[in-house]
């Protein structure tokens, strides 16, 4: 039977039915139709195709007109309804409908699972990163302190060689309701178990009343355990009572061996405090005696906290407290300059806190925000290529008599749903991947405990994913429905399209290659710049070097006698260790991030009046640390066995000291005074250690040897070994716990690890913005890579009458690839330009590295831009090699 046949007698069944009814036949009838164009489609009858194409046309408008007109057998019938059943029922259609719309669109993700896994995974990426890094944000920066009323808590200034000066006086703040002063200190635990070195404070009786948190167990301290020789009392951590007495709850009252001390446990904190410093175990008081105002006088290094009055402002407190430091200043003028003037004004202690940080975490959000926007970007053109997909199947739907709003809605219910999906693929991802980001965060990181996917992280979630589902289907759901009716139903004219329907194409493909330069810009400084800290030469070779952390008991070694026969019993020992090739120890370990700063003077070079004093760090080493750290020596000697008790005092400079202090002159024997009394000579020059860091500037420093003076008790060994240093660590503290077994050693790592914690920060945020940027190269150049298939593919009839009437593929091929580039090349300006603003906002993280680099704004645009072309160049070679003959009967 003809198709002309099959035409007549379906119109004259469609007649022939029931008026009611017709709407329902023309309905059914569609699918069926639609099979037989295809049938016809194949067959290579393209008039056929038309002519068949119109019939339904005409056919589908009769239904349509026959289901939407009034029934004429009803009007009668038609009454106003009762009003609630009428909300009802009007409330029923519209689930009803939206519950048709999911339906629908599930099935048709069931029929393109390609797309699906594609669009999903796309958006599950962007909304994962983006529920990971807020996540961070949200524990880190956003969510207050765990202190009551924590906004009224700030800083003071502190740290300073008379902080007993400051905390004294600081007291007549009437804008303050309470200071209290702290400062870190480690201490060795000896009985009670093995010997361990824990962290712990020296604070103030009043410094859990001024942040307001009471006792789990027992009590605080009072103000008579500030006094001296009435200190001995302590107060643990949960965790560390929990850990090391059980939960014992009748510790209050006993005594531990805590450093020099017996001490008395007075109380316990309760379980969800958390210490402003993290790690911190045990609290103890700090003594203040109003009446010695001498440097390190117990208080020296010491940070200053205070809780503002309920009434009053910062601004208020700030110029109150620079009154104050004002007249400080008078006094001593010599310490207390105007910088420390300026820098007195309180700060709140969430700055304090986690001010360090803050701005690398708001740029690593940023950065995922944009691959959020690159990701919605690429899904936004899928579903437009999607749409013109299926611009046939909503130009019947529109002539079954559907409004262009409902095939809308049924789009955007589309991209909802999609959004849905990959949202909670990417919340669970995001999930996931908090804890190894939480593992994965250098120590420096603060309020880690913090850090979860709590209520606040997942409406931030569900946010982002209505925003993005919004964002990649409101647009495509409109373009997709545009359009004559009658042209959607001809496949003629589809090959010459023209550039203007692919506009928006190209926008979307430009502003994901913009954002893509911006992120990788970025990630390229930050990369660039952790290659240059690397590049540093911190002073030493720590290859093969082993450290750990000696704490003698001051209990049990009480005399500098005693503590440098230990010393040298375990130098001894640790020599005897097969594969050790040298020993050392210091006070502070290179790296570490500690030293000890001290004014020094030069005999007979007094300073210009109203020159600042200079400052050197001091640090004390036994004989064979300089040589087992391979620092090498400029002049002069090394210090050596023979700089022991009862010898002259001497000294060896690093570098930048001498040429601060002596110029081009030769300071070997020049006499140095430091720390106010300790007068030494100078016996040699060294060259510059990086001791704070390879971020830090050298600074002025001495070596003393630890044999001659009275120093702190605890050192770090040093030791250098032919192999692999870590094969040797048991045997290594087997010799040292073989001297005395009651001696905490604490802090077994090597000094290649050291090094590595000193640029964990900057490695960290290299890593995660170099995956970022990565990420959004590849999601940027899948998109072009979209975008070029369909658009080239669109305009293959074309290409193949181009080719029929002479056309070379070679000149197919360059148009093509042309029009390809444009928007990238316009995608790579923009970003540009956008690069050259946004990382001014990296210009405090980054380490001898301009935000303006030439090399990574010349390098990043030529990568981009070359990937871009590799995926603009396979689509359109493909498109210029097809054979003329095919592409005509395709259309």
């Amino acid at each position: 039977m003809s198709i002309t046949a099959s035409i007549r007698i379906y119109r004259a069944l469609l007649l022939a039915y029931p008026r009611p009814y017709r709407a329902r036949f023309a309905a059914a009838m569609c699918e069926t139709f639609g099979d037989a164009l295809d049938a016809a489609r194949t067959e290579g009858s393209l008039a056929l195709s038309r002519l068949w194409l119109f019939a339904v046309l005409d056919s589908l408008r009769i239904g349509a007109a026959e289901r939407f007109g009034p029934p004429a057998g009803r009007r009668h019938r038609q009454a106003v309804p009762q009003q609630g059943r009428s909300r009802w029922r009007a409330g029923d259609g519209i689930v009803r409908t939206a519950l048709q719309d999911v339906r629908y669109a599930l099935r048709g993700f069931r029929r393109a699972p390609g797309f699906t896994i594609v669009a999903t995974l796309t958006l599950a990426l962007g909304v994962g990163a983006n529920t990971a890094i807020f996540s961070v944000v949200n524990g880190v920066v956003l969510r207050p302190l765990p202190y009551n009323q924590p906004s009224q808590l700030v800083t003071l200034w502190g740290g300073s060689s008379r902080s007993k000066d400051v905390m004294v006086t600081i007291r007549e703040a009437t804008s303050l309701a309470g200071v209290t002063g702290y400062s870190h200190v480690r201490l060795g635990l000896i009985g009670s178990g093995d010997a361990e070195e824990i962290a712990g404070a020296r604070i103030t009786p009043n410094h859990f009343s001024v942040l307001r948190v009471p006792p789990f167990l027992g009590r605080t301290f009072t103000e008579d355990e500030g006094v001296p020789d009435q200190d001995d009392v302590v107060i643990l951590s949960h965790g560390f009572w929990q850990r090391r007495f059980g939960s014992d709850s009748s510790v209050v009252g006993t005594r531990i061996q805590l450093g020099a001390r017996a001490r008395t446990i007075v109380g316990v904190m309760p379980p969800r405090y958390r210490p402003i410093a993290r790690g911190w175990q045990f609290w103890i008081p700090i003594t203040i005696d109003p009446s010695d105002f001498s440097d390190y006088a117990g208080t020296a290094g010491t940070m200053l906290l205070a809780r503002l009055q309920p009434s009053v402002t910062l601004e208020a407190a700030r110029a109150e407290v620079r009154t104050i430091a004002a007249r400080l200043a008078e006094k001593a003028p010599e310490v207390y300059t105007e910088e420390w003037i300026n820098s007195s004004a309180p700060v709140p202690l969430r700055d304090t806190m986690v001010g360090e940080v803050e701005q690398a975490l708001w740029i690593l959000l940023g950065a995922v925000g944009f691959v959020l926007l690159i990701a919605c970007a690429n899904i936004a053109n899928l579903l437009l290529v999607r749409g013109r997909a299926r611009r046939k199947e909503f130009a019947i739907r529109t002539a079954l008599g559907a409004a262009r709003t409902r095939v809308t809605r049924q789009l955007f219910t589309e991209s909802a749903l999609l959004g849905l999906i990959g949202g909670s693929v990417g919340l669970g991802a995001g999930a996931l991947s908090v804890q190894v980001l939480v593992g994965a965060f250098p120590s420096s990181l603060p309020r880690t405990d913090a850090i979860a996917v709590d209520g606040f992280v997942f409406a931030f979630a569900l946010a982002v994913t209505v925003v993005a589902s919004v964002v990649f289907g409101l647009v495509p759901a409109l373009r997709s429905t545009q359009g004559d009716l009658q042209d959607s139903l001809k496949d003629a004219g589809r090959s010459v399209l023209g550039t203007r329907r692919h506009r928006f194409q190209h926008a979307l493909v430009a502003a994901e290659v913009g954002l893509s330069v911006v992120l990788v810009v970025g990630a390229g400084l930050m990369v660039k710049s952790f290659w240059r800290l690397q590049q540093v030469d911190p002073g030493f070779n720590p290859a093969n070097v082993l450290t750990m952390r000696l704490s003698p008991p001051p209990s049990r070694y009480t005399g500098e006698a005693q503590l440098r026969a230990y010393f040298r019993q375990v130098h001894q020992d640790l020599m005897a260790v097969p594969g050790v090739e040298s020993v050392g120890a210091a006070a502070f370990l290179p790296m570490a991030g500690s030293s000890t700063a001290t004014v020094y003077t030069v005999e007979n070079r007094p300073l210009p009046e109203g020159t600042p004093r200079r400052y050197a760090n001091a640090q004390f080493v036994t004989p064979g640390y300089l040589r087992t750290m391979a620092i090498p020596l400029l002049s002069g000697r090394w210090l050596d066995d023979t700089d022991r008790e009862g010898s002259p005092i001497v000294g060896v400079v690093n570098e930048t000291m001498a040429r601060e202090a002596w110029g081009d002159e030769d300071p070997i024997g020049a006499k140095v005074q430091m720390f106010g009394h300790l007068d030494f000579t100078v016996i040699g020059v060294v060259g510059n250690l990086h001791q704070l860091g390879p971020d830090v500037d050298v600074r002025p420093e001495a070596y003393f040897a630890a044999m001659q003076l009275t120093w702190a008790p605890n050192l770090y060994l040093t030791i250098r070994t032919t192999e692999d240093p870590t094969n040797s660590i048991a045997a290594l503290k087997d010799a040292a716990w073989n001297v005395d077994r009651d001696v905490p050693i604490s802090r077994v790592r090597t000094m290649e690890d050291v090094v590595s914690r000193t640029v964990a920060d900057s490695r960290f945020l290299a890593l995660l913005l170099g995956a970022f940027g990565l990420l959004a190269l590849v999601l940027g150049t899948v998109g072009v890579y979209g975008v070029m298939s369909y658009v080239v593919g669109q305009r293959t009839h074309e290409i193949g009458i181009r080719l029929a009437l002479g056309g070379k593929a070679g000149q197919m091929l360059r148009a093509s690839m042309v029009r390809g580039m444009i928007p990238v090349t316009a995608g790579v300006v923009l970003g540009l330009l956008g690069a050259i603003a946004s990382t001014r906002l990296l210009s405090n993280l980054l380490f001898e590295v301009t935000t303006t680099d030439l090399t990574t704004f010349a390098l990043v645009p030529l990568i981009l831009a070359l990937v871009a072309a590799a995926a603009t160049y396979v689509p359109a070679r493909r498109a210029a090699n097809v054979d003329p003959m095919i592409s005509l009967n395709a259309e």
